[in-house]
């Protein structure tokens, strides 16, 4: 999770919206993101002649147009993201991580730092597979396969024994955001590897999202019912619950990406949540209530959201919260049960 910004999502909506009515808004936002993209693919923070892009950012306004592009058939919004990939794909370094960029438009500039080594390819990885899965474009898949497997490598730039990451090699601190992330970025290689064949590399990264579910699982805090923000390279954590960013955030990742709504620890922590910090809302905080099955809050969230539209990543989200049910990957693949994060066992079935 990039720390240096924080993108505060904005959606004006009085509800979650019935099918055709949130057309016109969806085009509203995945059209300022085409107005973003600069000439070589790559997705700017904003249309300005002065370019700011950060690729972590943009992967998320990519894959709010993969949204638009499933909800309006409109074929610009595929081939931006598919343009954009190829940009990302041709930028990495030779370790898997990538770097900010800074400059004109016709001619923007690697930066030579990013925020993090672990959540930028992670999320790449994670919007790589999702768009394999709207276009089945197999050969695509496997022409970026070097460059995917050259994310994996970067995610394990700081890849520990506990089974966390740090930020990045100059930055040890293991955020729960970026594991968070990381899980979802190693869930999609290993489809991306199964799907090519390519059963040694599945195995390999198959046990990396086992020692990463075991490394989130010593972030939980069982007498304070939430997780801890980071741990320190000293094992010491990061225990406050003052700010939703970054601690309420953190918490919401996880309700988001790994927790069973038929947990019902994990629906006391989204409570939790709620009473700790009423008046925030974002993407992050639409998302968990939405999967814990509160659609009602979650409208009443997106609903307070309009007036922070301000960055291609902002429309990206906005564009995700106005499809929360094709989030099915991120969301919906990966069900864990606290205070352990087993996985929760099926429901019995109910007699007839």
């Amino acid at each position: 999770m990039v720390r240096s910004v924080v993108a505060i999502v904005c959606v004006a909506a009085a509800g979650l919206p019935a099918a055709g009515e949130s057309e016109p808004a969806i085009s509203r936002s995945a059209d300022h993101i085409l107005r973003c993209q600069l000439p070589d693919g790559g997705i700017a923070m904003t249309p300005d002649p002065q370019v700011w892009l950060v690729p972590y950012f943009a992967d998320l306004a990519a894959l709010g147009l993969l949204r638009a592009y499933q909800e309006t058939n409109d074929s610009r919004y595929r081939r931006a993201v598919l343009r954009y990939i190829d940009w990302h794909a041709a930028h990495l370094n030779p370790d898997g991580t990538i770097y900010d960029f800074r400059g004109s438009r016709d001619q923007p500039e690697p930066t030579g730092d990013y925020d993090s080594s672990d959540a930028y390819p992670a999320l790449f990885l994670s919007l790589c597979w999702e768009t394999f899965q709207v276009t089945g474009d197999r050969a695509w898949l496997r022409r970026l396969w070097p460059a995917l497997q050259r994310c994996v490598a970067g995610i394990q730039l700081t890849w520990q024994p506990d089974g966390l990451t740090f930020a990045k090699p100059t930055y040890r601190v293991k955020y729960l955001m970026d594991n968070l992330e990381v899980r979802v970025g190693l869930r999609a290689a290993v489809r991306i590897a199964r799907t090519l064949g390519d059963r040694e590399r599945q195995r390999q990264w198959e046990d990396l999202l086992e020692q990463n579910r075991r490394g989130l699982a010593q972030l939980w805090l069982a007498a304070e019912g939430r997780f801890a923000m980071a741990m320190f390279e000293d094992g010491k954590q990061h225990t406050e619950f003052a700010r939703w960013y970054p601690d309420g955030m953190a918490n919401a990742f996880a309700l988001a990406y790994i927790l069973s709504p038929e947990d019902p620890t994990a629906r006391a922590l989204g409570e939790k949540l709620e009473r700790a910090f009423p008046a925030d809302a974002d993407y992050w905080r639409f998302m968990a209530l939405w999967k814990m099955g509160q659609h009602e809050a979650a409208a009443r969230v997106r609903e307070k959201l309009a007036g922070a539209l301000r960055y291609s990543v902002d429309h990206g989200l906005y564009l995700r919260a106005l499809a929360p049910a094709r989030e099915r990957f991120f969301y919906q693949e990966d069900l864990l049960r606290l205070p352990d994060l087993a996985v929760l066992p099926p429901r019995p079935r109910r007699a007839p």
